[in-house]
């Protein structure tokens, strides 16, 4: 009997370790799924330089590593972006899940710089390199990778890689500097300028699951995947009808790094083409293609150097969304078009070549970003600021460097635009994004008369630009 039951004691006591053991395995390895931290990665530039019409670079691979030699990887394949259209932006490039952990520095591989810049003479110029550059990053701000989301953003100093000779006249390849940084998702949305906006996305839609979406960058081979709610306003579409038309959608981050469709507009058919660019000429159709979507978009025609027809029909639209313009009567047709305008031309065909950019049936006018100095400070009774803009020479804005030249641009600060400054002072140095028009010479008899939207007696400059965010310049 004492020989049985010491038998049967020896047992149950094996099936409680082996027990206990299974739990401690379970455990463990609920655990090690649970040691992740969920990562958004933005690519982006942190420098105005506007002698550059058009800059891409091959992007092979980032990593972050703690200070143990730990790694994770935020850029799982090479992907290609052009990035002078990025300054006080970014773009959404994935989402990853990478171990939990503190990442002290950034190991990036970049390569085949490919750029189109203005000459001191206003010639567009065209530079290309071979070769792969290797950057190490020292975070100054740890990267701290927890249970709650967050959002790295890689940015691009675009001086950093491009030294201007003005002697000979060429454009010199050096050693690209980034800078690595951890942002929370609210900070990361559409609406926070001051830490950065997204980019409104364009591309075609290859899925749709339920209430999300999907868009394709042709070129980066990119994939967005967006979710929709009862606040997401649709344009010409719909969830049921958008499936391989090309859109645009304007979004913001949830606070589980999953991207909110704002609002979502049809830019046109499979069919159809967009591209994005900067305005070389006066006569408004000689384009630097920074941007390029649809049908015919490839890989050779960003940087392309090339023409845009205009239907007869086209319509001239402004990309508004966020900014303010009560009282402001903007300018901008086909006799307003002028050299230094960041346009996007949505095309009812293909895209054909590098010279022949698309028939354009919309155009649209996009933001941009111009530095300088500010001289002519002035105040009106409803709470709007106005001031002149001093360019500096072939650097603040391509308007310097195209055309006739221009050298001051003024600026309208509506109440809603987003500063980061403070109080404006005389000789400030500062970054401005908003709508550059121009409403000056032949294309309009009033324009040397008091505008109504500005609060100075009269403009110093036919160039003007209404501010959606103003910030300190470097």
């Amino acid at each position: 009997m004492n020989y049985k039951f010491h038998n049967t004691n020896s047992h149950n006591l094996k099936s409680l370790l082996c027990g206990c053991a299974l739990v401690t395995m379970l455990v463990t390895a609920a655990s090690a799924v649970a040691a992740t931290s969920s990562v958004q990665v933005q690519m982006g530039s942190n420098a105005a330089v506007g002698r550059i019409l058009s800059l891409e670079l091959t992007v092979n691979s980032v990593q972050l590593v703690t200070s143990k030699g730990v790694t994770a990887t935020l850029v799982p394949r090479p992907f290609t972006m052009e990035q002078s259209h990025l300054v006080s932006s970014s773009e959404v490039v994935g989402r990853v899940d990478i171990p939990t952990g503190t990442y002290t520095k950034a190991l990036l591989s970049v390569n085949n710089p490919h750029v189109l810049f203005l000459d001191n003479f206003g010639n567009v110029r065209e530079a290309r390199w071979v070769g792969v550059s290797l950057s190490t990053v020292i975070l100054k701000q740890p990267i701290s990778a927890t249970a709650a989301p967050s959002v790295v953003r890689i940015s691009l100093d675009i001086a950093s890689l491009m030294k201007f000779d003005a002697t000979q006249q060429v454009m010199l390849r050096s050693q690209p500097l980034f800078t690595v940084s951890q942002l929370s998702p609210g900070r990361a949305g559409a609406d926070a300028e001051i830490s950065a906006e997204l980019e409104a996305t364009a591309g075609k839609v290859t899925a749709v699951s339920g209430s999300s979406f999907t868009v394709t960058d042709a070129i980066s081979g990119l994939t967005t995947t967006f979710l929709t709610d009862r606040n997401t306003a649709f344009n010409g579409i719909s969830l049921r009808t958008m499936l391989n038309l090309l859109v645009r959608v304007h979004s913001s981050t949830r606070s589980d790094n999953q991207l909110v469709a704002q609002d979502v507009s049809i830019s046109g058919s499979g069919a159809g083409s967009i591209v994005t660019g900067v305005i070389t000429d006066y006569s408004g159709t000689k384009a630097a293609a920074q941007q390029v979507y649809g049908a015919g978009a490839s890989a050779t025609l960003l940087g392309a150097f090339g023409t845009v027809a205009m239907d007869p029909a086209a319509s001239f639209q402004v990309d508004s969304k966020g900014m303010d313009l009560t009282g402001i009567a903007l300018t901008f047709g086909p006799n307003n078009m002028v050299a230094g305008q960041r346009i996007q031309f949505i095309n009812r065909t293909t895209m054909q070549n590098s010279s022949n950019l698309g028939q354009a049936l919309t155009v649209r006018l996009q933001l941009q970003n111009i530095s300088g100095t500010v001289t002519n400070i002035s105040v009106a009774s409803n709470g709007s600021t106005s001031f002149d803009l001093q360019l500096p020479a072939n650097d603040g804005s391509p308007l310097t460097s195209l055309g006739e030249g221009a050298s001051t641009v003024h600026i309208v600060s509506q109440p809603l635009t987003k500063s980061s400054v403070g109080n404006l002072a005389e000789g400030m140095q500062v970054k401005v994004r908003g709508l550059l028009l121009f409403d000056g010479g032949q294309t309009s008899t009033a324009s040397r008369a008091p505008r109504a939207f500005v609060s100075t007696p009269k403009p110093t400059s036919d160039y003007y630009m209404v501010a959606r965010q103003i910030s300190r310049s470097k």
